[in-house]
């Protein structure tokens, strides 16, 4: 599980003043899973229990957390409405394993 793993652990810890909460982490990462790595920032925001006015930032934090070494697991697409998820690098870069 993502937020198990050693290295978002450490990515959180060092996430500054403001982490994002584990909670809102998993229900993003689930509305993007379920949608074939992609939704749109009112469904993202809906799953992460913010006010769509707010998704901007808890997207900034969230790929603050994800995005290592500056590789885009988590971005906004070139239309800036759908959020996007390339599961195959998070799984990599967090040591998911392959998806079953």
């Amino acid at each position: 599980m993502l937020v198990s793993s050693e290295t978002y652990r450490e990515r959180q810890r060092l996430g500054g003043r403001h982490p994002i909460e584990d909670e809102t982490v998993r229900a993003i990462i689930t509305a993007l899973v379920a949608g074939g790595g992609r939704a749109h920032r009112d469904t993202v925001a809906v799953a992460a229990g913010v006010a769509a006015s707010s998704l901007p930032g808890v997207l900034a934090s969230l790929r603050r957390l994800l995005n290592v070494d500056g590789y885009a697991v988590v971005d906004l697409d070139a239309d800036q409405v759908t959020v996007t998820l390339d599961e195959s690098l998070l799984r990599e870069q967090f040591a998911l394993g392959n998806r079953s």
